[in-house]
């Protein structure tokens, strides 16, 4: 089995929607390997993460609102993580860029935000209105499954049903141990 490190990559997205607007995503920070003859390579699993409660999400959702926007690049980010010690690049953040927060509690996505675009006064309000329209429904899949309280954890049944549910969920391991907690957003 081949040696490999861990890296983190940038992963290009196009839009398989004829008539959207919205052709590309750019996603930055994805966790992935740098093999020993100097490839890189993704894990399937946190690709399909990625595109499925991502990627697909934005492409569908600016394709309902005929949104204006062509081209994005998010940086995936844990605001827990000292900036310093990152091994990729974020962009600096400051008071004119839009910060959406999530309004669900449960949400493992706590906030996004939105670089200023340098969106004229006059279109500010339809500009935010539309990036909350696009970006808002994305808190909504990050919710993981409650803890089984430790009274009931030990019961066979109990046991049982959270296994049950754990694979019913897609991607309920990668939600476990979330490696992001924030997007950063670039609209082009």
């Amino acid at each position: 089995m081949p040696q490999s490190t861990k890296v983190y990559l940038s992963i290009d997205f196009r839009s398989t929607n004829p008539t959207g607007r919205l052709a590309s995503i750019k996603l930055h920070g994805v966790p992935g390997r740098e093999l020993e003859n100097e490839e890189f390579s993704v894990n399937e699993k946190i690709r399909d993460f990625c595109n499925e409660l991502i990627v697909d999400k934005i492409f569908r959702r600016s394709h309902n609102i005929g949104s204006n926007f062509e081209h994005l690049e998010i940086w995936l980010y844990d605001s827990k993580s000292d900036r310093q010690n990152l091994e990729y690049l974020i962009p600096e953040l400051d008071q004119d860029d839009l910060k959406i927060a999530s309004d669900i509690s449960a949400s493992q996505l706590r906030n996004i935000y939105i670089l200023d675009n340098k969106v004229q006064d006059d279109k500010l309000d339809d500009w935010e209105q539309e990036v909350r329209k696009l970006f808002r429904p994305l808190f909504a899949e990050f919710v993981k499954l409650p803890e089984m309280p430790e009274s009931l954890a030990n019961i066979p049944l109990f046991k049982r049903v959270e296994s049950v549910m754990s694979k019913t969920i897609p991607y309920h391991g990668i939600l476990e141990t979330l490696f992001f907690d924030t997007l950063i957003v670039q609209i082009d």
